[in-house]
Formats: structure tokens, C-alpha cells, sequence
């Protein structure tokens, strides 16, 4: 007779197996678009259209999974444009997107539709709120009969416009924001509230979600987030401007691991989101938002040496060609400026796992997210099991793509589809109940348990290529109830994330063969003082 041991053992690695399954179903891969089961996500803010210039035509909706749009804001408790000239009205002949002289409807919403009939596993994400738009949401979720309200105009925007899902980007819950934003202490659980009022409008194939920005010290003031994962697909967490041009202290924005002790701020990406793990909310409903932009600041003198902390200096907000915080340069600048050629030199902090750049007739630092960078955080996320990356905004990364292409082949490695197809069905498994094995260990319960049921092996494959076959329409019919399954799963392998630091080194070289892109996006100056970090 075997021993109760030998049982426990037995189901514990039935269980383990089970959960690394389970943890690869984040997404449900399609014929076409990215071969990864993570999300690869960005953002079109529609306001660029006029500081820079851009154009929904310009995405390549082949490296993406979804793309969000913003903003939509919420007026008189209803879901209303925000933009009517760039949202809905201005008129374009694409000929990547054909003519849109007979639509129903124009503008950049109506081009997102388009880009789907090119791209058909695209979804499109309606962002509510950002920062000029949440100045009444507070007020909105303090009441039932507004919170469900606003749900259904949301909804029935979200249906007319083509859209596959919403995203809820309150800033910010409990105080901050744009100036004349209500506030209250409650804001942190009527904004569960409003997301379980946005859950129940929703169609099942419509996805929900949430942007979430915070720091140690106001983020159980902000936010009860675990208490917000029932209600959401997964959460956008923005693991950016840790530190920005607003400061005259220089440090990242946006570091993987925890600086050099000497650093003013201990914020990392890896902090944050351990942090949220630890609330238990499942691995795949956790995105990483990052930057596709920079901080600069100038140097009062020359450093004595160019790392830290000997970095970590006083300096003066750099002036911004297009960004429109403080200080602020968009990869675009990046790439197509701050060249070796124009004596830049880009650095590595092995540290906090992070890049800068380095000019020494200008003595300016910036500190932004190189594809070295972008790259360790790919590995960071397929190794904890998480959702994906949203790439916050895409007009950084418009004109070289050089984050986005770099996320696109990285996650088709680490999180390729062959591993997303083995099962959809293993959560609902949940045999870590069947502790009756401990109970029973002579009727050999354990056996009949596990009885090669092997769900993973039943192709429920066949079922997700009809959700991916879908897109066509520019509706979701199935999407996210694939990604609610791939709960609770922690995934603890391969720690290769380092390996790749000590080979970190130009990623300015590529930027050299594009300059003529960059005066595109540098000419268009920032007439508005939104603030990027502040979306």
C-alpha cells in the first residue's frame, strides 16, 4: 500500500504541471498577427494627430495584438468623443487603408476600423478617462445609478465605433490629476464599483481593463487592486517616469531593478510588479506598460565619471523638440539624434538594469527604455508569466519601431504560440481541491483524480482559431475568456533576464539611416501641455 506521502507528492506535481500549462494561456494565438501568447499592446492618443502629425495609417498592425485608443471622455455621465475633428471627421485616402470617402463616419476611430480589415486579429481597446478627461469620474462612481449609466453609453459607443473592449484610465483615484479633478477617500473602491458596473454591460466577448499608476507610498491610497482583478481582463500597470524632467535630481524613468543605494528613489519595475503579485491577482492579468520616451536633463559640469553614482547629480531640465513634459524627448528624437555621429554615447547601469545616453560638449544625460532594455523586460515578463507589454504611446516608437519590432521577435521566442495551445480548459480543473487523496489514501482516490484526462491534449485549439477567424467582422466574440483562465499561476523558471546586460551596449546604432523620418517628428512641435507621463 503506498503512504499518504507518496500521494501528496503524487498530486502536488500533477498540480505544479498543471499550473505551468495553465500560465502559458495569457492569449489565444491567431492565424494571423504576432505568433506569441502574450499581448503586445499601444497606444494612439488622439490629440498627436495635431503635435505630431500622427496617423493611425502609420501603425504596423502586424506586430501588434491590440491597440488602444484615447481618449474618450466621459460627459454629462455619458461616453462622448473628445475629440470630434480627429476622432470622427477628418478625412483620409490612405493607400494603406483605402478611401474612407464612403464611411459612415471618418477620422482616426474610423481608421482604426480599417486597419482591422488589413489586420484582422488586431482588437481595438476604447480608453476612457487619461489625463484631461477624468475630471468627473470620482463623482460618477460614487453612484450606482451613474456608475451603470455610464456603462451602458460606454457600451453602446464601444459597439457603434467597432470597438473590442474598454480600458478605464482614471487619473487619479483618491486626488492628482489635472487641475478642477473631483477627489474623494472613497475614489480607491468606487472605482471597483464602476468596473463591476462596466463588467456587467459588456458583452462576454468584450474585454475590460484598467491603467493603473502608483508609487510605495500611495498606492494602497489609490487603489484595492486585488479587488479590482475579478471585474478586469488584466491591468495595465505603467512601470514608467519613476523620475522625469520635473525633478532637478537626475534618475531612470522606467528601471528594471531597484538603483544603486545612493539613488534619491528606489522605484523599479521589478518592485512594482512583485508588488501587485503579491496581492494575488493572477500572473496573465498583469501588463507592464513602458515608455517609448526619455528624460534629459544638463549636467552643471563635467561628471567624474559616467556611471553611477557619480550621475546621480543636480541638472537642469533638458528642453523637449517634441515631447510635451519637461524634458522629455520621444524615441523618435532618440533614434534618429542621438547618434555616436552627433557624439553620443550610450551606457548601460548594470544596477538597476537600465539605459542612458551621454553627450559630453552638451553635458546633457537622458535616461529612456533602449531595445536592450526592452528586451529584458520581454524575458522579465514571460518568466513570471505575465500578460504581456503595452508600449505607452506608439507615436514615440512611430517612425522606427524599433521597440516595437524588437517586442514583437523577443515574445515570439520566450512566449511562442506552441506553448498557448496546449489547454484552455485547466483552471476550471482546480484540482488542488482534491486533498481527499490525504483523506483516503487506501481507495486510491488519487488515481481516479488525474485519470489521464489530460485536458491539454483535447485540441481545444480548433475552438480559438474560430475566435481569431472573427476579427474579419471587427467584433471580438470570444477574446478574453481565454485570458480570465490562465489565473493564479506563478511561473519561477528561467531567470535569463541578466544574461543579456553585459551585452547591452549601442542601441543608438540603427538610428543612423532614418534621418529624414526624424525631421519629421522633430518639426512638429508640441503646441499642447499634455503630459505624456500623465495619460
Amino acid at each position: 500500500m503506498l503512504s499518504i506521502g507518496f500521494w501528496l507528492l503524487f498530486v502536488s506535481t500533477l498540480v505544479s504541471q498543471e499550473i505551468q500549462l495553465a500560465q502559458a494561456i495569457c492569449r489565444t494565438c491567431s492565424g494571423s498577427g504576432p505568433k506569441t501568447g502574450s499581448i503586445i499592446m499601444t497606444e494612439f492618443i488622439n490629440w498627436k494627430y495635431y503635435t505630431l502629425g500622427s496617423v493611425v495609417s502609420n501603425i504596423n498592425g502586424s506586430l501588434y495584438t491590440h491597440i488602444q485608443y484615447g481618449y474618450i471622455k466621459p460627459s454629462s455621465g455619458l461616453c462622448q468623443i473628445s475629440d470630434v475633428w480627429s476622432d470622427t471627421q477628418v478625412s483620409f485616402s490612405s493607400v494603406k487603408l483605402g478611401s474612407d470617402s464612403g464611411d459612415p463616419y471618418k477620422g482616426h476611430i474610423n481608421q482604426l476600423r480599417r486597419l482591422k480589415l488589413v489586420y484582422p486579429h488586431l482588437k481595438t481597446i476604447m480608453s476612457l478617462g487619461g489625463y484631461d478627461h477624468s475630471v468627473n469620474l470620482s463623482l460618477i462612481a460614487s453612484d450606482s445609478t451613474a456608475r451603470a449609466r455610464l456603462a451602458t453609453s460606454c457600451v453602446s459607443f464601444m459597439q457603434t465605433y467597432g470597438f473590442d473592449g474598454i480600458n478605464i484610465n482614471w487619473e487619479f483615484p483618491t486626488g492628482g490629476g489635472k487641475s478642477g479633478n473631483t477627489a474623494s477617500a472613497s475614489d480607491k473602491d468606487n472605482f471597483n464599483l464602476l468596473l463591476a458596473s462596466f463588467r456587467t454591460a459588456l458583452p462576454q466577448s468584450a474585454s475590460l481593463s484598467a491603467s493603473v499608476i502608483f508609487s510605495s507610498s500611495n498606492m494602497n491610497t489609490r487603489y484595492t487592486l486585488s479587488g479590482m482583478a475579478p471585474y478586469v481582463d488584466w491591468i495595465n500597470i505603467r512601470g514608467l517616469s519613476f523620475w522625469g524632467g520635473w525633478s532637478s535630481v537626475i534618475g531612470h524613468s522606467a528601471n528594471i531593478n531597484p538603483p544603486d543605494s545612493q539613488s534619491p528613489h528606489q522605484r523599479s519595475v521589478s518592485a512594482d510588479l512583485s508588488t501587485v503579485s503579491a496581492l494575488g491577482i493572477p500572473p496573465c492579468k498583469i501588463l507592464l506598460s513602458i515608455p517609448s520616451y526619455g528624460f534629459g536633463w544638463i549636467l552643471p559640469s563635467t561628471p567624474n565619471s559616467l556611471t553611477f553614482p557619480s550621475l546621480y547629480a543636480v541638472g537642469t531640465a533638458a528642453s523637449s523638440m517634441t515631447g510635451s513634459d519637461i524634458g522629455q524627448y520621444i524615441d523618435t528624437e532618440i533614434y534618429g539624434s542621438f547618434t555616436t555621429q552627433n557624439g553620443w554615447a550610450t551606457l548601460w547601469d548594470s544596477t538597476a538594469k537600465a539605459s542612458m545616453l551621454y553627450q559630453s560638449s552638451s553635458k546633457k544625460v537622458v535616461t529612456y527604455d533602449s531595445v536592450d532594455a526592452a528586451l529584458l523586460k520581454v524575458q522579465y515578463i514571460a518568466d513570471h508569466g505575465f500578460g504581456g507589454i503595452n508600449i505607452e504611446d506608439f507615436h514615440g516608437d512611430e517612425h522606427y519601431n524599433m521597440l516595437s519590432t524588437a517586442i514583437y521577435k523577443q515574445s515570439q521566442k520566450v512566449t511562442p504560440c506552441a506553448s498557448r495551445t496546449t489547454t484552455k480548459k485547466l483552471t476550471t480543473k482546480k484540482p488542488t481541491t482534491k486533498k481527499s487523496a490525504t483523506k483516503n489514501p487506501t481507495t486510491k482516490k488519487a488515481t481516479t483524480k488525474k485519470p489521464a484526462t489530460k485536458k491539454p491534449t483535447t485540441k481545444k485549439v480548433t475552438t480559438k482559431k474560430a475566435i481569431s477567424n472573427k476579427a474579419t467582422t471587427n467584433k471580438a466574440t470570444a477574446k478574453k475568456t481565454t485570458t480570465n483562465k490562465a489565473t493564479t499561476k506563478k511561473t519561477t523558471t528561467k531567470k535569463s533576464a541578466t544574461k543579456k546586460a553585459t551585452t547591452m551596449k549601442p542601441a543608438t546604432k540603427k538610428s543612423t539611416i532614418k534621418k529624414s523620418a526624424t525631421k519629421k517628428a522633430t518639426t512638429k512641435k508640441a503646441t499642447t501641455k499634455k503630459a505624456t507621463t500623465k495619460k
